[in-house]
């Protein structure tokens, strides 16, 4: 793969491949990887392969320059778009975008970044690029309303083990963290996460009465 690379990047500097040379300084991706300023992908191996008009296997083997000397170039057609390098992409209007984002972001029930990007059309990448700020402001905000929730449940769970272990309303039930736990799944729409540790502290003080 080295050596069908060098000999690409030397058979470009000739006059009669002005057409590759003129591919490679107009394509960024392919001039980065080309050149060795970064590893060459496998898209950019099969665009290579379908420009010089050889099988992939001769640009892996390193037999790209005795294939391509009595080839016919394609280096003026363009490159099918699973191969494309540069292919192109929706150009967003930022202003348009932040003011989405921040519309989403001050929603009643705050939602999480995955979420925003998704509504808004926008990947998350696209808003951690773009808008790190309001990002930052999405993730605290839904991470703050995620710890009320879970302080919740668990203040709810602590009330159902209470009430299991020392409510009249409960006095014909089993006395023991087993039942406690499938009448209290039954019961409630908590899960064992909540309701496990809370039984276990409502039964220990059942225990000391």
């Amino acid at each position: 793969m080295e050596r069908s690379i060098n000999d690409f990047s030397i058979r470009c500097a000739e006059p009669e491949f002005d057409a590759a040379y003129e591919y490679c300084w107009t394509n960024k991706d392919v001039r980065k990887q080309v050149w060795g300023c970064q590893s060459i992908s496998l898209r950019t191996v099969r665009a290579l392969a379908h420009l010089t008009n050889v099988d992939i296997i001769d640009v892996l083997t390193g037999n790209l320059l005795n294939r391509t000397k009595a080839m016919r170039y394609l280096w003026r057609q363009p490159v099918p778009e699973p191969l494309a390098l540069n292919r192109s992409r929706d150009k967003h209007d930022h202003g348009k975008c932040f003011q989405r984002l921040t519309e989403l972001a001050r929603s009643e029930t705050p939602l999480s970044l995955k979420e925003v990007a998704r509504r808004a059309g926008l990947s998350i990448g696209y808003v951690n690029y773009r808008f790190p700020v309001l990002k930052q402001q999405i993730v605290a905000r839904y991470e703050k309303h995620m710890e009320q929730l879970a302080l919740e449940k668990h203040h709810r769970a602590m009330q159902a083990a209470l009430r299991y272990f020392n409510s009249s309303q409960y006095e014909k039930h089993p006395k023991s963290r087993k039942q406690a736990l499938k009448h209290l799944l039954g019961e409630t729409d908590l899960t064992k996460l909540y309701l496990k540790p809370a039984i276990e502290s409502a039964y220990q003080k059942y225990q000391q009465q």
